[in-house]
């Protein structure tokens, strides 16, 4: 590196620093937490710095690359292979994929839990890595310190150098420029490299980037261009020698060159942010400037005194402000808290009203508060670099007398409110006082509020309310007096709000929300649905709705219909809400002793500066608050005036599930979603980034197949051993607090195998081999009975063993087509449908050895019977089983009676769904079994119909000596069996 020192420029810098000095003691940070970076007995120096899209800090460091959650710093282990420890570069090519650059010109690639080194084939950086970036054709940029600047272009590298017409081979920075080329910062001015029509382009401009150095050692985008020439894209430069400037890619040539910034040392890092930008410097701390709004402007705020070595600065996507010196890391709140102006802790305890200015000039900003002397008005002007400070003493008012209020209207009168003294005007251009005296509430009255809407201003006192409207001329007033007789409820009102439509609401102490429209006063309490009855004061947000904080009850959204509670439950730090107001967003901002809540009622979302971003005895008077004409936020805390500039979107942390594994064992999540029937041990582990209030953050985790309720937690992991069969989907979401409703999830989707057993087609395959193995069983039974009945034909058991073999082979078919049927349409049914047929042929087999059954033995069979034949015939076959049960237990019946009657009913009867046959079973009074049936005769009858009957008939002569009783009926078919 080639040093150079410019004295002029020196000497010119401590002239200018001894001009400012008054501007620079406004704009210091709000609550700069630092983080020292320890790696063992170690203290690393923090080389480069990026924040991944997961939301954690990433440092390379001379000692090795570093993750940052907000609290802790995790070590991360490198591969051995790449031959260094000295991280120099971090670039997030895309989503998942972060590639470091180390100082041996190694290049590597985070995984999820380590770092690999990249290998290639050739052509690859054999010098100190400077800078990784990505362009959006794909392309990977890598700086280096001495072999000028290298492309990664389809899966080759390309090497851009002096040869190809770079001024210099040391390369500090680079910046995207377009979809295929970068300008890179370097000791020998501004170069551009590219490609045009695959082929490597390089413009270098030395000369043309005057008053800036040749030794450029940092380049950035610049977001805004506000100059004229905005065709062309803008970049920052900051160089080694005191000096940042603002330049133009006009075709590829440099020019246009702007000071912007003149500071006392050089860069090291640029970054932007929404409303500045800062500039990290080598001996003389961070320097920032607001967004210009002329060529040649010059810009100084010095925002830390006694930071040397300034290395990097980030701006993450909660809009903090980085910055890292050697191995210290500090956040700062960046552009959204700044201390305005210091004021002592009796300055602060005796501030009750503040007012900014809504009439501003271009480039300055008027904030106005009281102090018991009366008023000092802030002017703030940053393109002048001074702040001018003007008293306003008040000797209408003692030291006892307390401002209360303050508002400004459109004729540059600001109205003071005052306990005991009625309203007083200040002429902001004679700087005259008067008081008003044309209305008799106003008259020493105790003011509590001032506001309006054009010509009309709204006063709130302890004696009602008064609409004041101006005239024309700006000196003449007439005035209006309401009341707790008007229709407003009290005398008592905090506030008073004109909402976009031009309805007036009041805050009412006991009466709750009152609203003046079109001359009709309506007063919402509890009835209402408002619980609380104290109203301190109100807002409208974005979306119309109207807001109010109410006494330790949170604050209370109306949306003309009914009132919905947004208490600590959905967010917010305390209920006990002092004040509160809309921003030019249409964020609603709660005031609270604890906390600033700033609300996005559209996501529900909450956003809170605390202790942890350095506010401490947050004044909490009713108008200690105000929006300024650039939309920040005034307040005052312990410290003094502060500025509150609040980001487009507030969002909730955002869940993550960061790691996956099967029994310990690391996968891919996104890659894997199906598991077999073993692999039933999951473990996630998930994660959340808040870097404003990183110890605060808890989850709620869901298990979807397994639990429907959703788990609270600290934790960071979830271990699922031995999950059954099933599909899953993992649900997990972060907060800051108890409110998850408005928090985004992010879930996994799995399914975890039946096993073989379980599988459908294996089920079929098992019901298809116990049916043919029950055919078997069958036949080979009947075959061995047939045999015994030839050997013992002339024995009586020989002629019952006959009887009861005589089961219809039709049945047995039909069944097996029934089963097949089943088989292929409800598999499940198939299985209930295969035990009904085993058990009924299980005990036809085993009933064949036997003279006589139970009657309850008997019954059971037929409910098998019946249940295989309504398979087959549906609801056209209906059982009716009237049997006592104690005579289902004591009595006895001859085998497979009653399925010879029912089959033998089945085969003479014809049935249908609208006309069913009926079995009917009872017994009568001498105690014979009676079964009975409705008669439906078929036209044709079945060959060997009666045969049934007839086995039946003989079975009971042999058992019984008793006849089997028969009677046909034109309606019934009756058949009456002895019992045994």
């Amino acid at each position: 590196m080639r040093i150079t020192s410019k004295h002029i420029l020196v000497l010119l810098f401590v002239s200018h620093f001894i001009f400012s000095f008054f501007f620079f003691i406004r704009a210091q940070p709000a609550g700069a937490r630092t983080f020292t970076l320890q790696d063992g007995s170690l203290s690393p120096k923090i080389n480069c710095l990026i924040q991944s899209s997961q939301g954690y800090l990433l440092l390379g460091s001379a000692n090795g690359l570093f993750r940052f959650n907000g609290l802790v710093f995790e070590k991360i282990p490198l591969d051995t292979f790449i031959g260094s420890q000295n991280i120099t570069a971090i670039c997030q090519v895309k989503p998942g994929e972060i590639w470091l650059g180390f100082q041996n010109g190694a290049l590597g690639l985070l995984t999820n839990r380590s770092v690999a080194r990249l290998s290639f084939e050739e052509g690859k950086p054999a010098k100190a890595i400077t800078k990784i970036l990505a362009d959006s054709s794909g392309n990977i940029w890598c700086g280096t310190a001495g072999e000028g600047l290298y492309c990664h272009k389809n899966r080759r590298w390309v090497n851009f150098n002096l040869d190809d017409g770079m001024s210099d081979a040391y390369v500090y920075d680079i910046a995207l420029a377009g979809k295929n080329g970068v300008v890179c910062g370097t000791d020998d001015g501004v170069n551009f490299c590219g490609w045009k029509d695959d082929k490597k382009e390089v413009r270098v401009s030395k000369n043309t980037a005057k008053p800036l150095d040749k030794i450029i050692r940092r380049v950035l985008a610049y977001r805004k261009n506000s100059y004229r020439n905005e065709a062309y894209p803008a970049y920052l430069a900051g160089t080694q020698d005191y000096i940042t400037g603002l330049f133009y890619l006009n075709d590829l040539h440099v020019t246009s060159a702007k000071q912007v910034a003149y500071h006392s040392s050089q860069t090291n890092a640029i970054a932007q942010s929404a409303k500045n930008v800062w500039i990290g410097t080598e001996a003389d701390g961070v320097w920032f400037f607001g967004n210009p709004d002329k060529a040649g402007t010059e810009y100084l705020c010095k925002k830390w005194v006694a930071r040397n070595k300034v290395q990097n600065l980030l701006v993450d996507d909660q809009q903090h402000l980085w910055l890292s010196s050697d191995h210290e890391l500090i956040r700062t709140e960046g552009d959204q808290l700044m201390q305005l102006w210091p004021l002592s802790d009796t300055g602060v305890k005796q501030c009750h009203a503040i007012l900014a200015s809504k009439q501003n000039g271009a480039l300055e900003k008027r904030i106005w508060y009281n102090d018991q002397n009366g008023l000092k008005e802030i002017i703030f002007r940053d393109h002048a670099k001074e702040t001018e400070v003007i008293d306003h003493p008040i000797s209408a008012i003692s030291n006892n007398t307390e401002i209360t209020s303050l508002y400004e209207d459109n004729y540059n009168n600001i109205w003071i409110g005052t306990m005991g003294k009625g309203i007083l005007l200040l002429n902001r251009q004679t700087g005259a006082i008067k008081t008003i005296t044309e209305d008799q509430l106003l008259i020493n009255g105790s003011i509590l509020s001032i506001t309006g809407n054009g010509n009309d201003i709204w006063i709130s006192s302890l004696g009602g309310a008064v609409k004041c409207t101006i005239a024309d001329n700006g000196n003449d007033y007439s005035f209006t007096n309401y009341n707790e007789i008007s229709g407003i409820g009290t005398n008592y009102i905090y506030n008073i709000f004109i909402d976009r439509k031009g309805r007036v609401w009041f805050a009412t102490d006991g009466k709750g929300l009152t609203k003046l429209e079109n001359g009709k006063f309506t007063n919402y309490d509890k009835t209402s649905g408002l619980r609380s009855e104290v109203v301190y004061s109100i807002a409208e947000d974005k979306q119309g709705l109207i807001w109010v904080n109410t006494l330790n009850d949170g604050l209370y959204c109306f949306n003309g219909k009914t009132f919905s509670n947004f208490s600590t439950a959905d967010g917010l730090s305390d209920n006990n809400i002092a004040s509160m107001l809309s921003d030019d967003q249409g964020h609603i901002v709660a005031i609270s002793s604890k906390a600033i809540d700033v609300i996005d009622p559209v996501s529900g979302a909450v956003q809170t500066f605390d202790a942890e971003q350095g506010l401490t005895n947050i004044n909490t008077d009713l108008h200690c608050t105000s929006v300024s004409a650039d939309g920040t936020v005034i307040f005052c805390s312990a410290s003094g005036l502060h500025e509150l500039s609040i980001a487009a979107n507030i969002r909730a942390p955002q869940a993550f599930i960061e790691r996956t594994t099967l029994f310990l064992d690391d996968f891919n999540a996104s890659e894997k979603t199906d598991f077999n029937a073993g692999e039933n041990n999951i473990s996630i582990h998930f994660n959340a980034i808040d870097l404003s209030h990183p110890a605060r953050i808890r989850f709620q985790y869901m298990l979807q197949g397994l639990s429907k309720e959703w788990i609270t937690t600290k934790d960071h992991y979830v271990n699922y051993p031995k999950l059954p069969p099933g599909t899953y989907s993992f649900r997990v979401r972060a907060s800051l607090s108890d409110a998850f409703n408005y928090s985004p999830e992010a879930m996994y989707s799995f399914t975890i195998a039946r096993p073989l057993w379980q599988k459908w087609w294996f089920i079929g395959l098992m019901i298809l081999l116990l049916a043919a193995g029950v055919w078997w069983l069958v036949r080979y039974r009947e075959a061995v009975a047939k045999r015994w009945q030839q050997l013992q034909k002339e024995n009586l058991q020989s002629r019952l063993d006959t009887l009861q073999s005589q089961v219809s082979p039709h049945f047995f078919f039909n069944s097996l087509n029934t089963l097949i049927a089943l088989i292929e349409e409800e598999p499940k049914m198939a299985v209930a449908y295969t035990n009904h047929l085993s058990d009924f042929f299980r005990k036809v087999v085993q009933y064949r050895e036997k003279d006589s059954i139970p009657l309850a033995e008997e019954v059971a069979l037929i409910n098998d019977y019946f249940f295989i034949q309504q398979k087959r015939f549906g609801r056209g076959i209906r059982l009716i089983n009237n049997i006592p049960g104690e005579i289902l237990e004591a009595k006895k019946i001859a085998p497979l009676s009653l399925q010879l009657l029912a089959e033998n009913a089945i085969k003479h009867n014809a049935f249908t769904q609208q006309q069913p046959l009926l079995l009917e079973l009872s017994v009568n009074e001498n105690e014979w079994l009676v079964i009975k049936n409705n008669l439906q005769a078929k036209q044709n009858q079945e060959t060997g119909a009666g045969m049934g009957l007839q086995n039946i008939q003989r079975r009971y002569k042999l058992l019984t000596g008793k006849d089997v009783e028969v009677e046909k009926t034109d309606l019934s078919f009756i058949v009456k069996i002895p019992l045994i």
